[in-house]
C-alpha cells in the first residue's frame, strides 16, 4: 500500500489531522551512507529516530559510496535486506532508490547481469558522419555495423537534400553525387563501446521494454530479502536526475524513425541534418518534430516504466529530472512539464534559493495531470546551512506548490539565530502542511502557456568530446520562467504554467475565462500569457483566440510565435505572387494562420519590424484586450525579458478581480538569476545572501469544501499588510507550526466590483500561516455595509 493512500475525506479530518501532526505526513528522509556494508547498530538507529520523529519513508542514497562493481550489487541487497527488516519491525517505510550507483552496477563489466542483456539495454547516441565532396567525386563510405538512421546529400548552397540509402549495398555507401557542393551525411544510432575510454554504459531511457526489463532485473537480483517486501514496508520507488546523459546530449534510438512516422505520418530520414545545422526554410519545423519526438520516447520510455512498474508492485513513485529549475531544458531533458506526468518532483540544491524555480514547474505539472502529491528535494549538497534557511527552504516549498518533502541530512548545521529552530518543529510544520494542502485544486487567476514547442525549436545537437557536467545553450527569449518570478514575487500573483497537450485536451472557453478541467478539479483563468516564443501549435492558438473574441485577457512578453508547431511536408505551400508583404517570408498554411491570428489578437502594429515601442496594445468590442510588451531588460544568464512594473500595471488596468491581492508586498525586482546556472548563481553571491533573504508568497487550494490559504513570510523583515481574498469568507487562521489557530481580524470589501474579505496579517520572518473558509459560508456577524475601495494599498481598516 503507498504510504501516501491515507486521504482525509471530510472537513473534520482535515481539521482533525492538521492538530495532531502525525504519521502519514511527514518528511521522507535520505539515508547517505559513505561505504558498506552499514553496521546493524547504525541501521537500528536510524530507524529508531525515524520512528521517533514520525518520518514517513527513508530513501537510501548510495551514491558516495564508491566504484561500482558486481561484488558492490551483492552489497547494495545485503543491505536493503537489512535496512527493511529493521524498518518493519518499526513500522517505517522504505524506498527502493534507483540511482546512479545501481545503474553503474547493473552496466559495468563484472555485473551478474549477461553481457548480451547489458548491450541490449543500454542507451545508444546518435553520431554523424559528413564526407565534402570534390566536383566529380566517387563516394565510397563503411557505415558499419551500427543502425542506420539516415544517409544523404546536401547541397549548402541551395540548401537540398538527397535521400540517397538506395545507394548502400553490404553495409557500404557507393554513390555519383551531381554537379555541385554536396556533402553527404551518415547517421548512426550506436551503442555503448563509442562512449569513450572509462565512461560507463547507461541505460537507454528512450526505450520502454530496455526501462521495463531493467527495473525488473534489479528487483530481481535484489533478490527474496528485499521483494517480500515490495508493496509494504519497501513502499516507494524513487529516481532522480533523469535526462539525456550520453555525451552532447546525444541520446538516440534505433525505433526513432518507426516512432517519428507513427507520430507525423512521414519519413524524418531526409531530414536528419536539421538537427545539426540548417537545412534551409524547414529547419524550425523539423527541429520542433524530431525534438518533439524524442522528448516523447523519454516521457514514454523510463518514465512511464517506473510508473508501471510503481503500479504493479503497489508503490508510490516519486521520479526527478536533472536540473528542472533551468528555462532551457529541451536538450537536456526534453519537455520538462511533460517528464512530471506521473509524478512531479522540484529539486533545491547547492545552496537556498536555488533551484526555487523548478517548484512552479513541479506544482503546475501537480495541476495540469491531477497529481496527488508534489514533492521537493531541500538540502542536497548545501556548502552551508543554518536551521533559518531550513525553515525558509521548507516554508517557499509549500507557499509554491509542493505537498512533501525530501529531505537530506546536513552534516552540519549553524544556528545563527537567538530562538533557533529546531528540527522537531521543522517535521510538525511539514506533516501539517501537507495535511492541509496535498491533492485537491490549485487557484489561479493566470495562466501561462508553456513553450515546450519553442524550446524544441531553439535546439542544435553538436559532436565534441564530452567534458561534465554539460548544461544547454541560453535561449535569449526563453523568458516564460522569469514571467513567473516576476509575477510572484513583484506583482504578489500565483500563477499555474499549462501544457499545450492539457490546454488541448482539458481547456474551453467560457464567457470570459478558460477553464482547465483536470483530476484535481477545475481552474478557471481570467488571464492568459503567452511568454517569449516562436513557435506555437495551432489549437491551443484557436483556444486562445476564442478566449480573446469573448472578452478575455491576454498578455504576451518578449517575442510572438511565427510558426505551427504542427507540420508536414503537404503543408507546403506556393506563396501568392501577388502577396508583395510576403515574397521573402516562408510560410506553411499553418504558418500563416498562427500570423494571421497573432495580427488579429494583438494587432497589425506588432508585425512592423521597424517600430520600437515598450509595449503594444489591441482591444475588441467584447471587452477582449491583448498587450505584447517588448523586451527591454536582460538577465544575468542573457535571456531577454520585459519591465515588471509595467507587467503590474497592466495586470491592474484589466480590473479583473483577481483571486488575492496582497498590500504592503515588497516589489522584489531582478532576481532573473534565479534562472541560472550554479555557478553563475554563486559568483553573483545569491548562494551566500539572497537580496532581502527571501520571498513573501501564497497558494490557494480547494478540497472537501474548504478554501485554504497559505501565506509564507522568507524575507528578513516582518511582512504587516492586508490580504485581499476574493469572496464573503468566515476565515480561520492556523499556524503550521504549533498547530493552534490564530487570533485574526477581518472585514468585508468591495473591490473591482467583488467582495473581498480583507485579513489584516503579520508574518513575521520565517514565518506562515494558514487561513481556511467553508465554501458558501454565511458570516457569523451581520454585515451592515460593505465599503467600496480603490486601491489595495489604502491604509483604510482599523485594528
Amino acid at each position: 500500500m503507498s504510504v501516501s493512500s491515507n486521504i482525509p475525506t471530510r472537513k473534520s479530518e482535515l481539521k482533525l489531522g492538521f492538530r495532531r501532526a502525525g504519521r502519514g505526513d511527514g518528511i521522507y528522509l535520505f539515508f547517505e551512507p559513505q561505504s558498506l556494508p552499514v553496521s546493524r547498530q547504525i541501521l537500528e538507529r536510524l530507524t529508531a529516530d525515524c520512528k521517533k520523529n514520525k518520518i514517513d519513508c527513508i530513501i537510501p542514497c548510495l551514491s558516495g559510496i564508491g566504484s561500482a562493481s558486481g561484488s558492490v550489487f551483492a552489497l547494495i541487497s545485503e543491505f536493503y535486506g537489512e535496512l527493511l527488516a529493521l524498518a518493519e519491525k518499526r513500522g517505517v517505510h522504505v524506498a527502493l532508490a534507483m540511482d546512479k550507483l545501481i545503474e553503474d552496477c547493473f552496466f559495468c563489466p563484472s555485473s551478474p547481469v549477461p553481457e548480451e542483456t547489458r548491450k541490449k539495454l543500454s542507451a545508444k547516441i546518435l553520431n554523424h558522419r559528413e564526407y565534402y565532396c570534390s566536383e566529380g567525386e566517387h563516394v565510397e563510405m563503411e557505415l558499419g555495423k551500427y543502425t542506420l538512421m539516415s544517409v544523404s546529400a546536401f547541397d549548402e548552397e541551395n540548401a537540398q537534400t538527397i535521400e540517397i540509402s538506395e545507394h548502400i549495398k553490404d553495409g557500404v555507401l557507393s554513390y555519383d553525387p551531381p554537379v555541385g557542393n554536396w556533402v553527404v551525411n551518415a547517421y548512426t544510432c550506436d551503442g555503448e563501446n563509442i562512449l569513450g575510454d572509462g565512461m560507463r554504459a547507461s541505460l537507454n531511457k528512450m526505450s520502454y521494454a530496455s526501462s521495463s526489463e531493467f527495473l525488473a532485473t534489479v528487483l530481481d537480483i535484489l533478490g527474496e530479502g528485499v521483494a517480500r517486501h515490495v508493496g509494504k514496508t519497501l513502499s516507494v520507488i524513487y529516481m532522480n536526475d533523469i535526462c539525456f546523459d550520453a555525451p552532447n546530449r546525444r541520446n538516440w534510438d534505433g525505433n526513432f524513425n518507426n516512432k517519428f512516422r507513427e507520430m507525423y505520418n512521414f519519413s524524418p530520414e531526409p531530414y536528419y541534418n536539421a538537427l545539426f545545422y540548417g537545412i534551409g526554410e524547414k529547419t524550425t519545423h523539423i527541429k520542433t518534430l524530431f525534438m518533439t519526438c524524442r522528448a516523447r520516447m523519454l516521457r514514454e520510455g523510463i518514465l512511464t516504466a517506473l510508473s508501471d512498474f510503481a503500479r504493479e508492485h503497489g508503490l508510490e513513485l516519486i521520479s526527478g529530472i536533472t536540473e528542472p529549475k533551468l528555462a532551457d531544458c529541451s536538450w537536456l531533458t526534453g519537455d520538462a512539464l511533460g517528464n512530471f506526468e506521473h509524478s512531479s518532483c522540484a529539486l533545491l540544491d547547492k545552496a537556498y534559493m536555488y533551484g526555487i524555480n523548478s517548484l512552479s514547474l513541479a506544482s503546475s505539472a501537480g495541476q495540469n495531470f491531477g497529481l496527488e502529491d508534489v514533492f521537493c528535494e531541500l538540502y542536497g549538497n548545501y556548502y552551508t546551512i543554518s536551521s533559518k534557511i531550513m525553515f525558509k527552504d521548507a516554508i517557499n516549498a509549500y507557499s509554491r506548490g509542493c505537498t512533501r518533502l525530501l529531505v537530506h541530512n546536513p552534516e552540519y548545521v549553524v544556528d545563527d539565530t537567538k530562538d533557533s529552530f529546531n528540527r522537531k518543529r521543522l517535521l510538525a510544520l511539514s506533516s501539517r502542511c501537507r495535511h492541509l494542502l496535498r491533492g485537491g485544486s490549485h487557484v489561479s487567476d493566470i495562466a501561462i502557456l508553456y513553450p515546450s514547442y519553442s524550446m524544441h525549436s531553439e535546439i542544435y545537437l553538436y559532436q565534441t568530446s564530452e567534458d561534465g557536467f554539460e548544461y544547454p545553450d541560453i535561449l535569449p527569449y526563453n523568458d516564460h520562467m522569469t514571467v513567473v518570478n516576476m509575477l510572484s514575487y513583484y506583482c504578489g500573483q500565483d500563477t499555474v504554467l499549462v501544457h499545450p497537450h492539457v490546454m488541448r485536451d482539458a481547456c474551453t472557453v467560457s464567457g470570459k475565462r478558460l477553464k482547465m478541467k483536470t483530476r484535481s478539479g477545475t481552474n478557471s483563468f481570467g488571464v492568459i500569457i503567452l511568454p517569449g516564443m516562436s513557435v506555437i501549435d495551432i489549437q491551443s492558438l484557436r483556444l486562445i483566440k476564442e478566449f480573446y473574441d469573448n472578452g478575455g485577457k491576454i498578455i504576451a512578453t518578449g517575442r510572438l510565435p511565427h510558426y505551427a508547431a504542427e507540420y508536414h511536408p503537404e503543408h507546403e505551400k506556393e506563396v501568392d505572387e501577388n502577396d508583395f508583404m510576403h515574397l521573402d517570408e516562408y510560410a506553411t498554411s499553418l504558418d500563416t494562420e498562427v500570423r494571421e491570428t497573432i495580427s488579429h489578437i494583438f494587432g497589425s502594429e506588432t508585425s512592423i519590424q521597424s517600430k520600437l515601442k515598450e509595449y503594444y496594445h489591441n482591444k475588441n468590442s467584447n471587452g477582449g484586450e491583448a498587450y505584447f510588451l517588448c523586451a527591454s531588460k536582460t538577465t544575468s544568464d542573457g535571456t531577454l525579458f520585459c519591465d515588471e512594473q509595467l507587467l503590474k500595471r497592466i495586470l491592474q488596468s484589466f480590473k479583473i478581480p483577481l483571486d488575492v491581492y496582497m498590500s504592503s508586498l515588497p516589489e522584489q525586482m531582478g532576481y532573473d538569476a534565479l534562472n541560472d546556472i550554479y555557478p553563475n548563481f554563486s559568483r553573483l553571491g545569491l548562494n551566500v545572501t539572497f537580496p532581502g533573504g527571501g520571498m513573501v508568497n501564497h497558494i490557494h487550494k480547494k478540497r472537501h469544501g474548504l478554501d485554504i490559504y497559505f501565506f509564507s513570510n522568507t524575507t528578513d523583515t516582518k511582512y504587516s499588510g492586508y490580504v485581499f481574498i476574493k469572496g464573503m469568507l468566515c476565515p480561520t487562521a492556523l499556524n503550521p507550526a504549533t498547530g493552534k489557530r490564530q487570533n485574526i481580524s477581518y472585514r468585508y470589501v468591495n473591490y473591482n466590483g467583488e467582495v473581498y474579505t480583507a485579513v489584516r496579517l503579520h508574518l513575521d520572518s520565517c514565518q506562515c500561516v494558514f487561513i481556511l473558509s467553508p465554501e458558501g459560508c454565511s458570516p457569523k456577524r451581520k454585515v451592515q455595509s460593505i465599503p467600496k475601495i480603490d486601491s489595495i494599498e489604502l491604509n483604510f481598516l482599523t485594528e
